[in-house]
């Protein structure tokens, strides 16, 4: 079931004073599903108008963050997916003011007549996106297991010990065949203030792999959770830990869901998400998006280092 059109945060209307009961205090948009809507275990909410803006932090100085001279912005949407384990019958949706919560209030879709309340989805997932022509570009996409989800990728951050971002590029080098290098940054989120998060981060990883089996990219997140494995004091890690990275997209949500193999036969091991950012846009809006253009500059400069270092030449 979905809602076709993204809803502009214009059309909105402030709920002023009722909340359903087990609802978090605080201050919520709302919006009416059509009255007319047939249950169902799966709804597709699209909110339009989405705007975010990264800053800078330099001593007591606070300054947006600049934005790249080639990226145009158009207008992004986020699209919330939710997936419960029995039909229901959705009546309003409630977003938090500070984006931290989003819910469906509705009914389970029962012969018995049940009162209305605040429906638990057993899975959802948010995507940030802009249209194209041909095919919508996603900026970030998050995945989560039982519980409501947020409605911006900082505030899910924030529900993680640490995280990573990770990037891969390959060349191909004369002599040698495929070269792939790779950089993780570690990093932290916190709740500062509202929605404001700040994010702090410092270089982690660099690796090198010379012709990588299958997608070079896979293979580095296979590798580097080889390396925490070896310097974590405990594995699998006591706390959540997410891995952003830029590469299949489309089998992300598998491989969360453990229904797929994260790199030959093995999963993603326990106490690990996979989250999913570009590198091509949005790097002054959210800081997943910038950490994974820095991974991929910085792997560029292996590259170059790679080739100066050992006297050879790209293909």
């Amino acid at each position: 079931m979905r809602i076709a059109n993204p809803i502009p945060f214009a059309q909105w209307s402030k709920l002023a004073r009722v909340l359903p009961p087990g609802a978090p205090s605080g201050e919520y948009f709302t919006h009416d599903f059509p009255a007319d809507i047939q249950a169902g275990s799966h709804f597709t909410v699209t909110l339009g108008g989405v705007e975010k803006q990264l800053h800078n932090i330099d001593g007591l100085r606070i300054e947006p963050a600049p934005r790249p001279k080639n990226q145009t912005r158009v207008p992004r949407s986020t699209q919330v997916q939710f997936e419960y384990s029995t039909k229901v019958k959705p009546i309003r949706l409630f977003v938090k003011m500070d984006s931290s919560l989003v819910f469906i209030y509705g009914m389970i879709d029962s012969p018995i007549v049940l009162e209305p309340s605040i429906l638990v989805p057993k899975r959802s997932n948010l995507t940030t996106f802009y249209p194209r022509k041909r095919k919508d570009k996603v900026l970030h996409a998050y995945y989560q297991g039982v519980g409501h989800p947020v409605l911006d990728i900082h505030l899910a951050l924030e529900n993680y010990s640490q995280f990573f971002t990770i990037d891969t590029n390959c060349w191909d080098v004369r002599g040698l065949g495929k070269v792939a290098a790779t950089t993780a940054i570690q990093s932290s989120a916190k709740r500062v203030s509202g929605n404001a998060s700040y994010i702090s981060s410092d270089s982690w990883y660099r690796n090198i792999a010379i012709n990588p089996d299958g997608n070079p990219e896979l293979q580095a997140i296979h590798s580097f959770f080889q390396e925490l494995k070896r310097k974590l004091p405990s594995w699998p890690p006591q706390g959540k830990i997410a891995l952003v990275t830029d590469t299949e997209y489309s089998l992300l949500k598998a491989i969360n869901e453990r229904t797929a193999p994260l790199f030959k036969d093995e999963l993603l091991p326990e106490a690990f998400d996979l989250l999913y950012a570009t590198a091509d846009a949005g790097t002054d809006e959210w800081m997943a998006n910038r950490l994974i253009r820095q991974c991929d500059k910085l792997s560029n400069a292996q590259l170059q280092e790679f080739l100066l270092r050992n006297g050879r030449e790209r293909e």
